[in-house]
């Protein structure tokens, strides 16, 4: 499918030229602001980002608050014989976070590299399909102007011959030669478009 868009590409680059004209610079830095998978890459540094603060996080302090004997009976009746129990807990996980922390930006290391490698995918095949497109450009005006040299040396024959000053099967040559221009002309412009 990658060719597919690429040849659209190279479509739409040869119509924006025909309208404005538009430099390989230009193509580049619209191709890596308006290409989704590096936009998509970019959601997934921010993910990564995210990732290494969550991980920088520690586990939750607990605080519990127990009661025991305070709905006793007898001689155990009432609250003078309640026992409360305050306890405050936490993990001790300095090791443990540090090693999380470093899993999470060896992680968002690797999606940096990878964005880079994209942007630098997408920067080189911008670059072969410009310069593709202009190849087609020169080739279809090289056409262009073989078709319109010959049409003119064929009516310069026509001219001399009417003239006296070339016999009859130059102009028959030279009517081949215009044929076979105008039929190239008409192929490049036919897998120009």
């Amino acid at each position: 499918m990658l060719p597919i868009l690429l040849l659209i590409g190279q479509t739409a680059l040869v119509e924006d030229a025909a309208a404005a004209s538009l430099t390989l610079q230009q193509a580049i830095e619209r191709s890596l602001t308006q290409h989704p998978q590096l936009e998509a890459m970019s959601f997934r540094a921010g993910a990564s980002q995210a990732q290494i603060n969550q991980a920088k996080l520690r586990t939750a302090t607990e605080v519990q608050f127990e009661v025991e004997d305070a709905l006793g009976s007898g001689v155990y009746e009432g609250a003078d014989s309640a026992q409360a129990t305050l306890s405050l807990s936490w993990a001790l996980e300095g090791k443990q976070i540090d090693s999380r922390v470093g899993a999470a930006e060896a992680r968002q290391s690797l999606v940096t590299i990878e964005l880079e490698r994209q942007r630098f995918d997408v920067g080189a095949r911008t670059a072969q399909a410009f310069l593709t497109a202009l190849s087609y450009q020169e080739r279809l005006a090289v056409a262009e102007g073989a078709r319109d040299s010959a049409a003119q040396s064929l009516e310069e024959i026509r001219r001399r011959g009417r003239a006296g000053g070339h016999p009859e099967w130059m102009s028959c040559v030279q009517r081949w030669n215009c044929v076979a221009v105008n039929l190239m002309w008409k192929t490049w412009s036919m897998s120009w478009r």
